[in-house]
């Protein structure tokens, strides 16, 4: 039987209201069907009941379609509403269904309304259905969830492809707390199977041999799979055992990791303990055996009376035991088996006079279960060795004594609080007391003052620790003076290891004392009478300095008054050059007045004295230059220059004006801009290629070569001159300097200098390669910024 609900009928029609329930009543005979028309009715419905069925009319006054539909929704968002009308557009129906309504129904075919409240229930039904699967899943996620995250064990599920999907608390936390990767740090969302291959450990191939079982697990060819690994941060020592799984639902794994350190370091004890006892027993020095109830030898630990271990055990403990000790050695190990305690006996043989055997045995019970004594451990000593031993340390005992009596040297044996154990008459004569005196005393409290006594009792923590010490320190006698010593303190101890006190040797060395004092006093006064010295010298150094400043400021000035002097002097020549320069023009100009014997002598003349006033311009420019170089005022002004085209001009200049000389261009490389002052530049490779033509033979050849590299840009002038001798390069850019070999040519010997002046203030370098008679290579360089 269909749950009966409550339906809810939006209408103003009565007629159609009735016809609407006969509908309902042929699928739900029973229902019951509240009817409003009106807006705030519709609203108080809404809030009151709960309707599992709204059936609404499109068109009611007030409450048309959508309007409608939003009031419903607002209140009941997952009941049914099913539309009504005589009429109405594509359009508004598909905006209905679109909004949020169930179904639509024409009241022309009012019959399809009982198939369409069907529909609608089974929908309801459905839903019902699908909320419980999802409340039945979602109670068995939260289960298997809150299972998961209530193991201590790190929990993590794969998916086919190796993706992780899900992960309890424990691998979360994990995850959060370790900055380093490892097998359980990888997060929910990535593929576990590439991220442990990413993983930083002492072996890959164990990273590999577990990613490979992992995909065998998923594939179905591993049912299971168990790895013990230790963790990448080897600092931790911690290990985990990793099992992988299928999953049941789906194709995947499941990956738990446990923290099996504690087993780990058992197992590690356990093996280190059975392998310390092996070692301990085999290499004991001492005879060890594990004797049954009838005295059968169960275990030894070596070789004895020279028969082999696998010989000796299973046979009678008193085969091999003296025959006149055999009595009392079998007494002595029944009462141990009677009583289940511990026993200690001494035999000696003394058959063989000359060399007697002392043996100690050590005879404990091993008690079983029922707390019976089921077997017996023996440790047989031989103490012959001891015994003589102790014999010898009585002798070296009385030696020592007479040693420590007779030494000049003081000796103190102090315990741990500084209380005096023993002392030496050495000591006792040092210091003015007797032995009485001086033993069971506290020595910080009188035999040193106050900090001294504080500065030794810090000492005795360096002592307890396993340190020696030698120091001097001050020690107040009986008479109350005080005595300068050097003590060389070692830490004692005790058979067993234990720490009891300091044993010092304290020798005098108060004449050695007042040496030093009498060398301290030599020592301060020296240093005062060199520290006078070096005042002295430093008060010199200082007014030297002083008048070295006086000096610089004086050069200085009369540098910047020879510059002026430089500048005005070539300004003023420049004067009665341009008037001789004039004159001979007026002269030049009545040359057609002079007699045809007296022209041919003043054309000599007059070109002489123009190429001289030619000369002394380009002589007083090149001054001129020089000091606007040296005094700074030369104004450079950058910009982006076509190197190759700049090249280019110069050299046309150059081969239009030298028609006996080749002149070539030669470009390397992809040519680039430079940042330079054009200017300056073209000034200073003018030069280079004027000089290389002017000391070049005719016919010959000057390249002007441009090499170009992401680095740098390199201008080479190259000519087959007469070269420059090597002892003049050095001095080849320093004004007014011409070799010797250039002497008969003309020059002033300040171009070549102003010229890399010019380079160097745009940020290039020059450099020179001369060979006297073979030509001269000047390279320019501009580094790439």
């Amino acid at each position: 039987m269909r749950r009966e609900i409550e339906i809810l009928h939006i209408t103003d029609n009565l007629s159609d209201a009735d016809r609407v329930r006969r509908e309902i009543e042929k699928v739900m005979p029973n229902a019951k069907v509240t009817y409003v028309s009106k807006k705030k009715t519709l609203l108080n419905h809404l809030k009151s009941k709960k309707y599992g069925l709204i059936i609404a009319d499109y068109a009611v006054p007030g409450l048309v379609g959508l309007e409608s539909l939003k009031l419903v929704r607002g209140s009941l968002k997952d009941s049914p509403v099913i539309y009504l009308s005589d009429s109405i557009g594509e359009e508004e129906v598909v905006e209905l269904l679109k909004t949020g309504a169930t179904d639509y129904v024409l009241k022309s075919n009012l019959k399809k309304l009982s198939i369409a409240i069907l529909r609608a229930l089974k929908e309801i039904d459905d839903r019902a259905l699908v909320k419980r699967k999802e409340d039945e899943i979602r109670e068995s996620n939260e289960f298997r969830a809150s299972v998961l995250n209530a193991l201590s064990t790190h929990i993590a599920v794969l998916d086919k492809n190796g993706l992780i999907v899900e992960t309890n608390q424990v691998w979360d936390k994990y995850v959060n707390i370790h900055t380093e990767k490892n097998l359980q740090s990888i997060s929910r969302g990535e593929n576990y199977l590439e991220e442990i291959l990413k993983i930083k450990m002492e072996s890959n191939s164990e990273l590999e041999y577990v990613h490979d079982a992992i995909i065998k697990v998923i594939e179905g060819e591993y049912k299971y799979f168990y790895h013990d690994y230790q963790c990448n941060n080897l600092q931790q020592e911690k290990w985990y055992t990793m099992r992988v799984t299928p999953r049941i639902d789906t194709k995947g794994a499941v990956i738990a990791h446990s923290n099996i350190t504690e087993r780990i370091q058992t197992e590690k004890k356990l093996r280190k303990s059975e392998s310390e006892f092996k070692s301990l027993t085999e290499n004991a020095p001492n005879v060890i055996l594990k004797i049954g109830k009838n005295f059968e030898i169960e275990y030894i630990n070596k070789n004895l009376f020279g028969l082999e271990r696998k010989d000796i055990i299973g046979s009678s403990a008193f085969s091999h035991i003296y025959p006149k000790d055999k009595s009392f050695t079998r007494k002595k190990l029944s009462e141990v088996f009677k009583s289940g305690k511990s026993s200690y006996f001494v035999t000696t043989r003394t058959h063989d006079v000359e060399n007697p055997i002392t043996l100690g045995t050590y005879v404990g019970p091993v008690i079983g279960d029922k707390g019976t004594v089921q077997s017996l451990i023996l440790i047989i000593r031989d103490m012959t060795e001891e015994i003589r031993d102790k014999e010898l340390l009585k002798e070296s005992e009385k030696r020592f004594r007479g040693i420590f009596e007779g030494m000049s040297e003081g000796i103190l044996h102090v315990d741990p609080i500084g209380r005096i154990k023993s002392v030496n008459p050495g000591l006792c004569k040092m210091l003015g007391y007797s032995e009485s005196e001086l033993v069971g005393k506290i020595c910080y409290d009188f035999l040193h003052d106050e900090a001294t006594g504080k500065r030794l009792r810090k000492k005795m923590n360096y002592r307890k620790h396993g340190q020696s010490g030698q120091f001097e320190t001050k020690f107040i006698t009986k008479s109350g003076s005080e005595l300068w010593t050097n003590i060389s303190s070692q830490p004692d101890y005790n058979s067993n290891g234990e720490f009891i006190g300091v044993m010092s040797i304290i020798m005098d060395i108060s004449e050695r004392k007042k040496a030093d004092l009498q060398a301290m006093k030599i020592k301060e006064a020296f240093t005062k009478a060199l520290e006078h010295m070096v005042a002295e010298r430093t008060e010199e150094l200082e007014n030297a300095q002083k008048e070295l400043a006086v000096s610089l400021k004086k050069e200085k000035e009369l540098g910047e008054l020879k510059s002026r002097f430089v500048s005005m002097a070539s300004h003023q020549f420049r004067t009665p050059l341009s008037v001789i320069q004039s004159s001979m023009g007026i002269l030049d100009m009545q040359k057609e007045n002079m007699g045809d014997s007296f022209k041919p002598v003043f054309e000599r003349v007059y070109d002489r004295v123009k190429d001289q006033i030619e000369g002394m311009t380009d002589l007083m420019n090149e001054v001129l230059i020089l000091g606007k170089i040296n005094a700074g005022n030369i104004k450079v002004r950058f910009e982006e220059t076509d190197i190759v085209e700049l090249c280019n001009n110069i050299t046309k200049s150059f081969a239009d004006l030298n028609t006996d000389k080749k002149l070539v261009t030669e470009i390397k490389g992809k040519p680039i801009d430079v940042k330079i002052d054009s200017k300056l530049f073209e000034h200073a490779l003018s030069n280079f290629i004027s000089n290389a033509l002017k000391y070049s033979p005719q016919n010959s050849t000057t390249k002007v070569k441009l090499a170009f590299n992401k680095h740098k840009v390199k201008i080479a002038v190259k000519d087959q001159g007469i070269g420059i001798p090597n002892d003049a390069l050095p001095h080849l850019f320093v004004p007014f300097y011409r070799a010797a070999n250039a002497r008969d040519i003309t020059g002033t010997g300040l171009g070549t200098s102003i010229a890399k002046e010019y380079i160097e203030l745009i940020g290039g370098e020059v450099e020179v390669e001369s060979e006297e008679g073979s030509g001269t290579e000047i390279m320019i360089t501009f580094k790439n910024n």
